[in-house]
This record gives C-alpha cells, sequence and structure tokens, in this order.
C-alpha cells in the first residue's frame, strides 16, 4: 500500500472522529433535548464509531498485508535462490521415478554415450531397441561400465538385494553377452568393469548427464532422476561427473570378452 494512499486513509479517519466530537460538542452545548439533540447525536456517535472502526480495521488490515507480503517475499527469494543454484550447477529436470524419464532420446541422438550401471540386464532390455538402432550408426560411441563379474563388492551387493553373488555376476555376463549379439560390424562399443561400488547409475552424453541414485538399505525403491546440463560455471555438476567417469575408466578393464 503506497504512502500516499496510507496518507488519505489517516486524514479520513481523523476527519470523521474530530467531525463526530465536533456535532457532540454541539449537541452537548447548544440543545438540552427534543428532535436536533437526538439528531446530532445520533450523527455524531456514527461518525466517531465509523472513524474508530475503519482505524481498527486499518490496523489488522495492514498487519495481514505485512504478513502476507513477507510471506510471498520469502517465498520468492527461496525460489530465485533455487533458480540461481540450478543454474549454476546445471539442473535442467527432476523426475520423481526413473520409470517416468525416456531414454531413447539419449540413446538415439547422442554422438558418444558413456552408461554406468550395476548388472544392466534390466535396463538393457527395456531399451533394446534404441539400442540395436544406435549400435548400426557407425558415428557413435558407445561405452558401458559394470560392476566386475569379479568384483568382490558383488558379494555386499548380493546381501543388499537378497541374493547371491553368482546370480549377480551371471547377471552382468548376460549382459555382456546381450550387447556382443546385437551389435554388428558398425558398432563402436566398449565394455569395462570397475572393482568398487556405484552409489548412482550414469547416463553421459556430450552435454548431458543423467544421474539416478540408488537406494542406501535393502528397501527396493523406484529412485528419482537428475538430468545436468553441460555449462561454463565452476559448480556445473555436469564437469564434476564427467570428470568421475573418467577416473572410473582408468580404475577399470575390458571385460568385453568375458561371456
Amino acid at each position: 500500500m503506497s504512502e500516499k494512499v496510507t496518507l488519505k486513509i489517516k486524514l479520513i479517519i481523523l476527519s470523521l472522529i474530530v467531525i463526530g466530537l465536533l456535532i457532540l460538542i454541539i449537541s452537548i452545548t447548544s440543545f438540552e433535548g427534543g428532535f436536533w439533540k437526538t439528531f446530532l447525536n445520533t450523527i455524531s456517535t456514527a461518525l466517531i464509531v465509523s472513524g474508530v472502526w475503519t482505524s481498527i480495521n486499518q490496523y489488522f488490515l495492514r498487519k495481514d498485508f505485512i504478513s502476507l507480503h513477507n510471506s510471498h517475499t520469502d517465498r520468492i527469494i527461496e525460489k530465485i535462490d533455487f533458480s540461481r543454484v540450478s543454474r549454476e550447477i546445471g539442473i535442467n529436470r527432476l523426475f520423481s521415478t526413473a520409470d517416468k524419464y525416456d531414454y531413447k532420446n539419449l540413446i538415439l541422438n547422442s554422438e558418444k554415450l558413456t552408461i554406468v550401471l550395476n548388472d544392466g540386464r534390466t535396463w538393457l532390455n527395456w531399451n533394446l531397441e534404441s539400442m540395436q538402432a544406435r549400435f548400426n550408426d557407425e558415428t557413435k560411441e558407445t561405452v558401458f561400465i559394470f560392476l566386475h563379474p569379479n568384483s568382490d563388492f558383488l558379494e555386499i551387493m548380493a546381501h543388499k538385494v537378497s541374493s547371491t553373488r553368482d546370480v549377480l555376476k551371471t547377471k552382468v555376463v548376460e549382459t555382456i553377452k546381450m550387447l556382443n549379439s546385437i551389435k554388428t560390424e558398425k558398432t563402436n562399443l566398449a565394455i569395462f568393469g570397475h572393482h568398487f561400488y556405484n552409489s548412482h547409475s550414469v547416463f553421459l552424453t556430450e552435454d548431458i548427464a543423467v544421474m539416478t541414485p540408488y537406494t542406501i538399505s535393502r528397501a527396493r525403491k523406484v529412485p528419482i532422476v537428475f538430468e545436468f546440463l553441460e555449462n561454463t560455471d565452476l559448480n556445473c555438476y555436469y564437469n564434476k561427473i564427467k570428470d568421475d567417469i573418467h577416473v572410473l575408466l582408468q580404475d577399470s578393464e575390458d571385460i568385453s570378452k568375458i561371456g
């Protein structure tokens, strides 16, 4: 509310109260009874009550307005701050569950695609048709990084998912066989295995990084999906993921011939 409007309201309130008091004084001093005294008393009472009521109403209205204004201001500041941080780290989109993310665009349109998964069998089954189309394009480079079939972490992971080490090892080997079975002479494919553990899965292209975190406990929940874009900011998370994958590859070995 502007200062001019507030000032006008205050002047109106003051005028109502002053005029009401003047009329009341005239009624008391000039008339002892009769119609005019009653009439003037009624008018003065109405003016004074109106002024006081308007004053009280404006007080609470202003108080509510300030409270509402501060509340909205805080929310706006929070949104602006989130937007700024999002731009810095490069968050492009968020998905409440991984099954809502369409990987087809990444698979078919990226020039280089690096995928980090535990065993990858379920994901590959879901996206087999798109991967076959990608493998028929000799201009595209594809890198898979799985848990190594001989990794000690398979024992821990087996306990987490209520399975066995041999079953998990078989899944990795089956995924490698499936990839080798759908590749062609045009396919530019590399398959690596590492001996660490995956805290999340990664799908990395030349300008997009998609990350889905894994649960810590044995509870099986569908994870959310973060999509990051490359930018020049120092806090760009795409670059951090890219650097992490680069180091991971140095600690990985070719497992394309296993199985």
